[in-house]
């Protein structure tokens, strides 16, 4: 079978996941990946993928800069159109039977007008599980973005209860690299970041009497206590286990690996980014790690003195691989029970 998979290209985590499934799915299937931003050099070294216009996201302070961002896409969205025409190319030339997105929305598009069957897989769909309050910015959002899928997988470490139909709960996707190693103790703590605009963390960091290992800010530089380290995924997934914690923004992807190798974190999520603040409430409930909402030397002071806290109550924490989502994407992919809705037939 023919699939099409979009991966968003904002940030890393939704190609580092999506790389797990599309393995899979190589095994039996013929797959085409299409992919922006980060996701598409990550992705080109694995797999057959395209290059396609993406969305960006303007960070300022640590926090999502609403009007600069649509700002941004709406003077660069001419561009993405037209860059993105060549999707009408690929869907007429390779027929996909199938399109599957990871909140990719172009591939989403693409599916519609096409009248293909559509399957979302991403964490960011908790929203139709989810009895957490959603603003209607977030709402709005999230049907531009995926307007319509026939299915929704949906990752997560936490299970509201399902409120929308064809929704289905998994576990954490996580690369193969993550579940087959051991974690070790070790004697510094991991930090990622998904903005570079967090001027307060370095200072922050450079006060307390720890060792950092630093990604997210594209250098090789020690700074004290702080290793800053460009990213590279071998080096990434060896720190991940070795690393005695983990300080991240609320990005799904890196909780999802670090509470895996039983590692608590601090999530200091992106001011006004719905999803990650979601993820940082429900980590802190579960007493997987803390919530924080603005990084400075008291807060993490007081997240590395709960450490042995955190650590026992992750032994709680249910280790699954991706055997469940996999086996069930399988089973929608080769389902011939779908809306048709597409534009051309």
């Amino acid at each position: 079978m023919r699939i099409l998979f979009g991966v968003n290209g904002e940030g890393m985590g939704h190609a580092v996941r999506s790389k797990a499934i599309i393995t899979e799915l190589e095994k039996e299937h013929n797959v085409l990946v299409v992919a922006g931003g980060k996701a598409y050099p990550f992705l080109k070294k694995t797999f057959k993928t395209s290059k396609i216009g993406y969305m960006n996201i303007i960070y300022r302070n640590n926090g999502v800069s609403y009007f600069e961002t649509l700002l941004y896409n709406i003077l660069k969205f001419p561009v993405i159109f037209l860059w993105n025409l060549k999707l009408i190319a690929i869907m007429l030339m390779f027929k996909p039977q199938v399109v599957i997105t990871d909140f990719e929305p172009f591939s989403c598009y693409a599916a519609i007008l096409f009248g293909k069957k559509c399957i979302s897989i991403d964490n960011q769909h908790i929203t139709n599980a989810d009895d957490y309050d959603k603003s209607i910015l977030e709402s709005i959002f999230m049907r531009f973005m995926i307007p319509w899928a026939d299915y929704y997988l949906v990752t997560t470490f936490f299970y509201p209860k399902v409120i929308k139909k064809d929704t289905y709960l998994f576990p954490p996707i996580n690369r193969e690299e993550i579940i087959k190693t051991k974690p070790k103790k070790g004697n510094f703590i991991l930090v990622y970041q998904t903005s570079k605009s967090n001027r307060k963390l370095i200072p922050a960091l450079r006060k307390i009497n720890e060792n950092f290992v630093l990604y997210g800010l594209n250098k090789d530089k020690t700074l004290g206590n702080i290793r800053l380290k460009k990213f590279n995924e071998k080096e990434f997934v060896s720190d991940m286990a070795k690393c005695s914690a983990v300080i991240s923004n609320g990005g799904f992807t890196v909780i999802g690996e670090a509470l895996y190798l039983n590692k608590p974190v601090l999530s200091v999520p992106v001011k006004k980014q719905f999803e990650q603040i979601r993820n940082a409430h429900y980590l802190e409930i579960l007493g997987y790690g803390k919530y924080c909402k603005e990084i400075n030397e008291k807060e993490v002071k007081e997240f590395i003195s709960n450490l042995a806290e955190y650590k026992r109550n992750l032994r709680a924490y249910k280790k699954e691989d991706n055997t469940k989502v996999i086996k069930k994407l399988k089973e929608l992919i080769n389902s011939k029970i779908f809306k048709q809705r597409g534009l051309i037939l």
